[in-house]
This record gives C-alpha cells, structure tokens and sequence, in this order.
C-alpha cells in the first residue's frame, strides 16, 4: 500500500519534472531564437550601416581630411645645428588631405570612369606600377627586348633627345628585380628602372572659408610676357580666371588623358602671377584608392614634350624616390639648357633627398610661412636652393575655398620670379638665377644652409607695364 502510493507520487512527480523540462526547453528554444534574430539583425543593420558608411566615404572620400602630424618637435630634434631654426606651428585647420597614408587625395576626382593604376612597394618601401619595367635608349634597345621574348606595354620616342622611352611588361614567374637584372644583360646601355610613382608636394590643407588665390598683383601683367612656364602637374583649369588666357598648350600624359585637378590650377596659378604663359603636362592618374599618383615614365615624357616646345623654364611640384630613367631625361634636359625648379618634398627634416629637386642642377624650393618661419614638414639637406611662401596659401578652385601647404605651393613662385628676371635680363636664365641668390633673404646660418638654400624669394611688388 504504502509502496503504491510512493510509486503513485514518484509517477507524478516523474510526469511534473518532464513537463516542466519540456517547458524550460521550450522556452529556452524561443528566448534563444529571439536573441539570434535579434543578433542577426543588428549584424545585418550593422553591416548595412557599414556598407552605407563606405559608400559614403566612397562617394566623398575626396574631400575628407585627417588631422595632420605636428613635426616641429621632430624637426628640432633631427635637425642638428640647425635644430635652434624656427618651425612653424601647426595652424588650427590644417589637415592631411592623404587619408593617412602620406598619398595627396584630390579634393576634384570626379571621374568614376578612370582608369586605376594598380601599384606595389619595392623593397625599399618605395611605390610603382606593378609588373612593369621602363627602359630608355634607342630603337635598337627596344628591338633587343623584343626578340628576349619580353611584351611592350608601349614604346614612346623623346623627339627632344633622340631616344625612345618603352614599358615592357614582366614576364610569369619573374620579379621586377630579375627582370630588370636580365635587361641589363640584354643591352648594358640602356637606362632601366621601376615605373615609379611621383606624389604632388602637398601635405596639408583646410577648408576653411579663405579668400581665393590671389591675383597678380597688376592685371594687365596677365600674359604679358613672352616666357613659357612648362607646369608638370595634374592638369589645371583652363576656366579659372587667371588662366583662361594663361594657359596656351596642355598635354595628358597617361591613359586617361588631361584631367584638370585642383593641385595643377593651384600651381599654374601660382606660377602665372607675373604673366608668363604656361604649357601645362598632366602627368597624374589615381591608384585603387583614388590618390595622386605620376608615372615616372609620364614625367619623363612630359618633360621632352615641353623641350619640344621648346619651354625651357619647368615647374615641378612632385616628389618621390630616386629613379634612374628620370635621372637621365632631366640630365639630358639641363644639359640642352633647361632650367628646373621643383618642390623640396614634405616628408620631414630627418627625409632622405626628395627627387626630382635632388638631381644636381635642379633648383630645390622649400616652404615658409608668413613669418618666414620653415614649413616643418619640408625636406632639408645640402640640395635646397631657395625658400618661398607656401604655407597657408588661399585657394579657390570653384567649388572649395579653403588653403593648402607644401613645397608644392612654394616652387612656383621661384618659377615666376625667374621668368621676371629673365625679361629684365634679356631672356639670361643664369643672370635671374644668380640674380635671386644676391637677393634672397637669409633666414638660417651665414650663406647657403640646408633648410632654406640660399635664403627666401618674394615675389617683387610689379612694376608699371
């Protein structure tokens, strides 16, 4: 009896205990079915909005900034004697236009349809079209590689040098350097090298409402005189102000052709302020991530397009590394009397050579302030030549106004202040430059110094034409 009646309640208590499993199962099934729902679609929503977010930047990724990088501790430090030399400050609203990686984004990309260049690093860290050799020599040279089994990507001739400039393709399995060893092999006179890509020498830039560039100073100086500014640049504007009359020949020299930009109608405006003309070279296109990048090979054929011209003044407002192709096109260049001016480069006081302004016989500009104070960004060492202004200088370039920094900014008043002594010296390029050097303002220690050359150039109030 009494064993029945345990039995009777354990049977119970068996069914209470299944059926509340059951329950708990149940529910617990329900609760975590609503919590994964629940984790999926903030997964989904988070992605969406992520996805939305990269389109956004995607859309806008132009004119977004980063906060720049206060160097003027760093340039005290690495600058040894010249350590005691001022350095700028960084201004509230100077930004990196470059998206953290030191590469200038152009706040005027607007064509989706370009095409994008697709880049490596060599083993030095240093930038270039991938899979890609260029070579300089002659017509034979390229004949010799050819019959190596090796494709041309294109062959261009420098009329002004006599030589032909050629990409070729590497082959499977073979690396830049091993393709540019077998080459040597193949024809020992030949210039060989990485297609290197070039940076414009900007850093930083605010958007800021500022006035905009401003014009010469006299206006009837606009085309006045009868000297060509060659611009190597992206290209400039022509429907700006100062350059709808400036600008009398452009050339595109890559696959996408003349794509006027906001760093090319900053420097040709710059540089037509005391009335030169100017031949703009647009030697840019963009990377995967739409930044600034110059093929050496495109700086190099933009240079023999303007000698063939027959401009001997050149801007560039370009940095990047040592490349032995270009090398030998802007010795060719200096030899046959070309004078070129080119930005210092803004990697740092403690940067290696920023090139093309490190080639021997090119004048390197580097960048002070308002207060004559250096750009602490700016390169130094024994190649600058010359200081001029080119921080915080006010741009408009139609549908930003704002002020942009760099050597970039500073090399073009040099140019322009050349082309002013040149007329006053009767076209003698050696006459204006030896001109500048008895001028210049000497902000460093006694003579010529590594940070600001021979000292700074101002642009000379114009004279009544």
């Amino acid at each position: 009896m009494n064993t029945g009646k345990y039995n009777a309640k354990h049977s119970v208590a068996l069914l209470l205990s299944a059926a509340l499993s059951i329950f708990c199962s149940m529910a617990q099934a329900e609760h975590g079915g609503r919590d994964q729902t629940e984790r999926d679609d903030h997964q989904s929503e988070s992605r969406s909005g992520s996805d939305r977010d990269h389109s956004r930047d995607s859309d806008h990724g132009s004119s977004h900034a980063d906060e720049s990088h206060d160097n003027s501790n760093d340039g005290d430090k690495n600058s040894g004697k010249e350590g005691k030399d001022k350095v700028s400050k960084k201004e509230p609203g100077d930004h990196k236009n470059d998206n953290g990686s030191g590469r200038q984004i152009d706040t005027s990309l607007a064509n989706s349809k370009e095409e994008r260049f697709v880049t490596e690093l060599d083993f030095e860290g240093h930038e270039r079209r991938t899979g890609e050799v260029i070579m300089i020599g002659r017509d034979s040279h390229v004949e010799a590689v050819r019959s190596a089994g090796y494709k041309i990507i294109s062959t261009q001739t420098l009329g002004s040098l006599d030589e032909s400039i050629t990409r070729i393709r590497v082959s499977a399995g073979e690396s830049v350097e091993q393709a540019m060893q077998r080459l040597h092999t193949i024809d020992p006179d030949a210039e060989i090298a990485s297609n290197h890509l070039f940076h414009p020498s900007q850093q930083a830039t605010s958007n800021r409402n500022e006035a905009a560039i401003p014009a010469a100073r006299n206006t009837n100086s606009i085309v006045s005189s009868h000297f060509v500014i060659g611009v190597i640049d992206t290209g400039a504007d022509q429907t700006r102000e100062l350059l709808k009359l400036a600008i009398v020949d452009t050339q595109g020299l890559t696959e996408n052709g003349y794509v006027p930009r906001t760093h090319g109608t900053i420097v040709s405006q710059i540089a037509c302020t005391e009335g030169a003309r100017l031949a703009v070279a647009d030697v840019f296109g963009v990377d995967s991530e739409n930044r600034l990048v110059a093929p050496a090979e495109a700086i190099a054929r933009g240079i023999d397009w303007l000698l063939s011209k027959h401009v001997m003044l050149i801007n560039v407002s370009i940095e990047g590394p040592d490349n032995m192709v270009l090398s030998h096109v802007i010795h060719r260049a200096i030899e046959k009397g070309a004078v070129i001016v080119a930005a210092a480069g803004n990697s740092g006081p403690a940067a290696p050579p920023s090139y093309p302004a490190a080639y021997p016989g090119v004048i390197a500009v580097t960048a002070v302030d308002e207060n004559n104070v250096v750009y602490p960004r700016a390169n130094r060492g024994e190649y600058i030549t010359f200081a001029a202004r080119g921080v915080r200088i006010p741009f408009n370039d139609g549908s930003t106004q704002g002020t942009v920094s760099g050597t970039s900014f500073a090399a073009p008043v040099i140019a322009a202040e050349i082309v002013r002594r040149m007329a006053e010296s009767s076209g003698d390029a050696s006459a204006a430059i030896e001109s500048l050097k008895r001028d210049a303002l000497d902000l460093g220690q006694p003579g010529r110094d590594n940070v600001f050359g021979w000292g700074m150039i101002t642009l000379r109030p114009s004279a009544p034409r």
